[in-house]
């Protein structure tokens, strides 16, 4: 009989906490790699903007590179900075750095930046 007690407190108690953090919680849904994410916050995180520029550069630069690597990201006023070195094995071996900015609020991308350096095949 106590037992019983203990365990509806419980559920009780766990339902009343879910209840007051979805209260507290700035809730936005967004489609994002192809899965369906429930933000519980306001804004982009590291992740978040990682991913944003991934899929960003591989729409817009797929024909061209071969792999993004290196990632390095800043937070910045109100956006993430993020630099990739992107490289190409064809026809030459090629070596370039892009940089870019990612919103915090929007998740838009603004300030891309490519710079050009050459190396040629051993």
């Amino acid at each position: 009989m106590i037992l019983d007690f203990q365990k509806k407190y419980n559920l009780l108690f766990l339902s009343l906490f879910i209840l007051i953090f979805n209260s507290c919680a700035t809730h936005r849904e967004y489609k994002q790699a192809g899965k369906e994410v429930i933000r519980l916050h306001d804004g982009i995180n590291r992740r978040e903007a990682l991913i944003l520029a991934d899929q960003f550069l591989q729409q817009e630069f797929i024909d061209e590179y071969d792999h993004f690597i290196n990632p390095k990201i800043q937070s910045k006023m109100g956006s993430w900075r993020i630099e990739y070195d992107l490289t190409s094995r064809f026809p030459i071996e090629t070596y370039h750095r892009v940089s870019l900015q990612v919103d915090k609020k929007s998740g838009q991308i603004f300030d891309l930046n490519i710079h050009k350096e050459f190396k040629s095949v051993k």
